[in-house]
């Protein structure tokens, strides 16, 4: 079997800041130290809802190449897969910062940066009997840096940090799959290492040239093992679990380097980050459902998420001091959701009616934070609801 394409996709999308809470206020002034935030609105009072302090559309047009090929021998199935991408990206700043250090270049589109990039992967799937397989894939992948990142702050400005480049993925997978009529399991360990991470930061700066540079080099190692069951208790009762374990770390320390006034390449200092924990990402996570199709028309179920070894995220070029500071652990979590929902027809087409539920307990949780200004932390929503109402026209 032989697959092959074309990609192509077009991404606009606003980032604001907007006034939530007036906190018994009247009004917010749009300002920050001494500076207007938009010099197109100066002193400019804000009332909730309104946009402040940065407001840009990031653009990135997609453009790929796909080709994959399948072939089964015996007991064998095979597969070998590979791509090429070429990516633009801009900043289309919509208002003036007053910063003296955006003033120049925070209005308007930025200049366009084109990253070329490949993927290629391939692998082997061994069906020992009917019920049982294992398997094994790998590949190595270059990708863009986050559009966010690529900018020296793409709140406030138009300017990329100096020496931007693609990010280098190898990974490495094996798994082993269980089938039966009612109990499917699947199990498989992945080690991934992710070379020349571009991050953002405020740390490193050319001192011949003065400007900012990304911080190039390295690297983060993720490795893990997941575990997922699907059983059928009775016709119509099905239970779902999931359980995942991983270590993922900063893999190496790295040497900011930069050039005197003769062009002549010294370190101006070090990055000390090796052995300390990625950030933001749960790194031990369990769930486990129930769903119930009570008959052809209706069915309700629940979700419950758990996530634990969740530590702050940091930015690793201001870690320079000899002695390495460890990373906050987050406090653990778990999160309940319930849903239903009812078929029926609509006039000739078949449609869906559903709610769902999500934190039913209206636990409180933090999410997300970052080590930035202190301590940032985003915490998760309290108890929220959904309906739904769908039309299948096929």
């Amino acid at each position: 079997n032989l697959v092959f394409g074309i990609d192509l996709r077009d991404y606009r999308a606003g980032h604001y800041a907007k006034v939530h809470d007036l906190l018994g206020g009247s009004f917010y002034l749009d300002r920050f130290s001494n500076f207007d935030n938009n010099l197109l609105t100066p002193n400019r009072v804000a009332f909730k809802g309104d946009k402040i302090r940065y407001d840009y559309d990031g653009k990135v047009r997609w453009g790929s190449l796909f080709a994959q090929v399948e072939k089964t021998i015996n007991q064998f199935d095979i597969f070998v897969s590979a791509n090429t991408s070429r990516i633009q990206m801009s900043r289309v700043g919509n208002m003036w910062s007053g910063d003296p250090e955006y003033i120049t270049n925070s209005l308007g589109e930025s200049d366009v940066r084109v990253f070329n990039n490949y993927n290629a992967k391939a692998g082997v799937n061994y069906r020992i009997t009917g019920r049982h397989n294992v398997f094994v894939n790998g590949g190595r992948f270059t990708r863009a840096p986050f559009l966010r990142n690529a900018f020296i702050d793409s709140r406030y400005g138009n300017e990329y940090l100096d020496g931007l480049k693609n990010e280098t993925i190898h990974s490495a997978e094996l798994g082993y799959s269980y089938r039966t009529s009612r109990l499917r399991v699947n199990f498989n360990a992945y080690y991934t290492e992710w070379k020349d991470r571009v991050l953002s930061n405020d740390a490193f700066i050319d001192e011949r040239t003065g400007r900012k540079q990304a911080l190039n080099g390295i690297a983060a190692l993720h490795k893990g093992l997941e575990l997922d069951a699907r059983f059928e208790v009775i016709p119509g009762l099905e239970i779902t679990a999931m359980a995942s374990t991983g270590d993922w770390r900063w893999k190496n320390n790295v040497q900011l380097i930069s050039t005197d006034d003769q062009g002549t390449e010294v370190v101006v200092q070090s990055v000390n980050v090796k052995n300390l924990k990625v950030g933001n990402s749960a790194q031990t996570t369990a769930f486990i459902g129930m769903h119930y199709k009570r008959s052809r028309n209706s069915y309700f179920g629940f979700r419950y998420n758990y996530f634990a070894d969740l530590y702050e995220s940091f930015d690793p070029a201001q870690r320079t001091s000899e002695v390495i500071k460890p990373v906050r652990k987050l406090p653990n979590y778990g999160i309940l959701d319930i849903y239903a929902g009812y078929y029926f027809n609509f006039g000739e087409f078949r449609s869906r009616v559903s709610a769902n539920v999500h934190n039913v307990l209206n636990d409180t949780f933090i999410r997300r934070s970052d080590e930035q200004f202190g301590v940032q932390e985003a915490y998760g929503f309290p108890i929220n609801f959904n309906a739904n109402f769908t039309v299948y026209f096929n």
